[in-house]
C-alpha cells in the first residue's frame, strides 16, 4: 500500500510543471518600486554598477549564497550567482555601505543576519 503511495506522489511530482512553489512575507514596507519591479536602494546600485561594485558584493556575501539551478520554458538550465538568503532590510545597509565606503572592513554575519566589524589583531 504505502509503495502505491509513494509511486502516486512521485507521478504527480514529474507531471508537475512546478515542483517548488516559494512565496515571501510581503510587509508592504518595500513596495514602491520603478518602471523596472526595483526598489530605491536596487536602482541605486544598478545604476552605479560595475565590476568592483559586484565584487565587493560576492566577497561580502558569498557566505549567503543560494545555490539554485533554474530550468526555463526552453529547457535551459541557468545557475544565478547574485541570488543571496539575506534580510531585505541588509541588502539596502550592504548596498548603501558600498556606495559610501563604508562597507571596508565589515562581513556579514550569517548567524546573526547583519553586517559586522570585522576586527584585526596585532600580532
Amino acid at each position: 500500500m504505502e509503495q502505491k503511495s509513494n509511486r502516486s506522489t512521485l507521478s504527480r511530482l514529474q507531471e508537475s510543471k512546478n515542483i517548488v512553489d516559494i512565496r515571501y512575507q510581503q510587509t508592504g514596507e518595500a513596495s514602491a518600486t520603478n518602471e523596472l519591479g526595483m526598489r530605491e536602494m536596487q536602482a541605486k546600485a544598478y545604476e552605479a554598477r560595475d565590476k568592483r561594485f559586484l565584487l565587493m558584493v560576492h566577497q561580502i556575501l558569498k557566505p549567503v549564497q543560494f545555490h539554485v539551478t533554474v530550468v526555463d520554458d526552453n529547457g535551459v538550465s541557468h545557475e544565478p550567482k547574485e541570488w543571496f538568503v539575506i534580510p531585505l532590510n541588509v541588502v539596502d545597509i550592504v548596498i548603501a555601505r558600498i556606495m559610501d565606503g563604508s562597507i571596508l572592513g565589515y562581513t556579514y554575519n550569517a548567524s546573526m543576519k547583519c553586517l559586522e566589524k570585522s576586527v584585526v589583531r596585532g600580532e
